[in-house]
This record gives C-alpha cells, sequence and structure tokens, in this order.
C-alpha cells in the first residue's frame, strides 16, 4: 500500500512539471511578443530616420523574435529577448522614447548617441534594472536629469556629454550607484560636471 502512494504521488508531480514548463513557454512568448511591440512604439517615436536604419524593423511574417535580425538589436542567447538597442550615428530625430524603452526589461545596453534627439532624458528609463550602459550624448536633450537614474543599480557607464541644455544639479540619487564607473557629462550645464 505505501508504494502505491508514491506511485499516485509521482504521476501528479510530472503533471505539475509539465504544466510549469508550458506556462513557461507560453510567458517566453508573450515577453518575446511584448518586446516586438516595444520596439514598434521604439520606431514610431521618431520622427525622421534619414539613414533608414529604421525601414527593416517590423518584418517577420508573424514571426515573435524576428525582430532579434533587425538592425541595431541585441538578444539573448534565446533569441527572444532584447538585451541591446544601438542606434548611434544614425541621424534620428525625434525624443528619447522613454515609455516604449522601459517595456524592454532586459535591456542592458541602450546606445542613442550622436542623433539629433531633443526633449528631456525620459524619467522612465529608471525602470531598466539591467541596464548597464545608458549612452545619450551628443544629440539636443535638455532639462535636468532625472532623479530615478538612481534606481539603476547595475549601471557601469552613464554618458550624456555634448547635450548643452542638459542643466541642473546632477541627481544625488546618482551618488548610490556603486557600479558606476563612467559619468561623462561634458558640454552640458551641468553643475559639478
Amino acid at each position: 500500500p505505501a508504494r502505491m502512494a508514491r506511485r499516485r504521488v509521482f504521476p501528479a508531480g510530472g503533471v505539475v512539471v509539465m504544466v510549469g514548463v508550458v506556462v513557461l513557454g507560453a510567458c517566453s512568448a508573450a515577453a518575446a511578443a511584448g518586446d516586438g511591440d516595444a520596439l514598434m512604439d521604439v520606431k514610431n517615436a521618431f520622427v525622421e530616420d534619414p539613414g533608414g536604419v529604421l525601414a527593416g524593423w517590423g518584418g517577420g511574417g508573424g514571426n515573435s523574435s524576428a525582430f532579434c535580425s533587425w538592425a541595431g538589436l541585441e538578444c539573448d542567447a534565446a533569441g527572444a529577448r532584447v538585451t541591446g538597442l544601438n542606434l548611434s550615428g544614425a541621424g534620428l530625430a525625434g525624443e528619447v522614447p522613454g515609455a516604449a524603452l522601459a517595456r524592454l526589461d532586459r535591456l542592458e545596453v541602450v546606445d542613442l548617441s550622436s542623433n539629433r534627439l531633443a526633449g528631456p532624458v525620459p524619467a522612465a528609463l529608471g525602470a531598466l534594472g539591467r541596464l548597464t550602459a545608458l549612452l545619450l550624448y551628443s544629440n539636443r536633450l535638455a532639462g535636468e536629469l532625472p532623479p530615478s537614474l538612481g534606481a539603476l543599480a547595475a549601471l557601469r557607464v552613464l554618458r550624456v556629454g555634448d547635450n548643452p541644455a542638459l542643466s541642473g544639479p546632477i541627481p544625488a540619487a546618482l551618488g548610490v550607484l556603486a557600479n558606476l564607473t563612467v559619468l561623462a557629462a561634458a558640454s552640458c550645464n551641468l553643475p559639478g560636471a
């Protein structure tokens, strides 16, 4: 009788494992689809793309992770989630699409340097908990750096220089970023930079 009880428990445990695998796979597919939607919002936020670097964004014929082959993107080893965005020097104009970027929760690197981006550095970027490098230098950004950037515990490099209209104090919250080794803010209007 004790032996039978064990046999009854094992198949039930196997069902739980199988359900867990199915649910996990569905979550990964949903997350990849979410990345694709967020990337389309990133693309649509730019008002000019003179080099056509984003022209190929959007293809894939329903393949939820087809975006991993789009220009300027790097994905994880599984090819399912976006970990890097490099659109440096593309001549893009518009604002930094903070809300759309914040939905790419696996981003480790964002490089939008050397473009024609204007407006503020979005507070929403503070939600990117895995971000190690944020490169926004050589644009036309204005306003103050948001204190929410102090939530980027993994951040090692923050380069915002050559944005003369960036002004105001450097947020004290950046001082608690233990991993931050590079804060480049030359040619800005940030006291102490």
